[in-house]
């Protein structure tokens, strides 16, 4: 099986620094030309699905690259699933606050935060174990019927991409050691069943097995 990974076009959120997760913010122009760049790199390959989450930088990346790959004399339209349990992480009151706002706001909390970021949630957000669960699961749905000789694209952000390359494809590789550069393609060759077997594994450790957790 083959697995093209992206993240999503740079949004305006991103220009300014700013956490953000819930927020759905559109793409800038740079953002729509990486979009645009996505599209020229996958041109000629075979897609068998695209998969994304439902949130609005996803949506515009996605539209912008399937327009892109429209174009081509041979183009042939790619199934898209959208999924909500891949949209990114809530960070409750961090959302739309840079890191030198939330030290000032909150010092104890964001130097936790540093120390231990898996173990750390900020008031209001979503708990990084609830979203690692919610995000393996929405994966479990899409290659439960997947077949080995199938070419997928996952076009996502930056938290459920390091989720699955550090967990799920390399796991010699630590989660904030995965980095995603904007308007580049990532391409995995992987075996579909190793990849589910490890992905049941994921599921079913759940949270206990992760309490003492530093880093992935």
């Amino acid at each position: 099986m083959e697995l093209y990974l992206a993240r999503h076009g740079q949004s305006v959120r991103n220009v300014d620094g700013q956490f953000y997760g819930r927020l759905d913010p559109h793409l800038t122009p740079l953002g729509q030309q990486q979009a645009q760049a996505l599209g020229q790199a996958l041109s000629g390959k075979r897609i068998d699905r695209l998969v994304t989450s439902r949130m609005q930088r996803t949506q515009e990346t996605a539209q912008i690259i399937a327009d892109s790959l429209k174009a081509e004399n041979n183009f042939q339209a790619f199934p898209w699933t959208q999924e909500a349990d891949l949209n990114e992480r809530d960070l409750g009151v961090w959302e739309g606050k840079t890191a030198q706002e939330i030290e000032a706001l909150d010092p104890k909390t964001w130097w936790e935060y540093i120390d231990q970021p898996f173990l750390t949630t900020p008031a209001e957000a979503e708990s990084y174990f609830a979203f690692r669960d919610r995000v393996l699961r929405a994966l479990f749905r899409v290659f439960s019927s997947a077949s080995d000789e199938g070419s997928y694209f996952l076009l996502g952000h930056h938290g459920w991409l390091r989720l699955l390359v550090s967990r799920l494809l390399n796991l010699e590789v630590k989660y904030f050691d995965c980095h995603f550069t904007q308007g580049k393609i990532y391409r995995y060759a992987i075996d579909l069943t190793l990849f589910l077997d490890r992905l049941i594994e994921a599921i079913e450790e759940g949270d206990e097995g992760c309490q003492n957790m530093v880093e992935i």
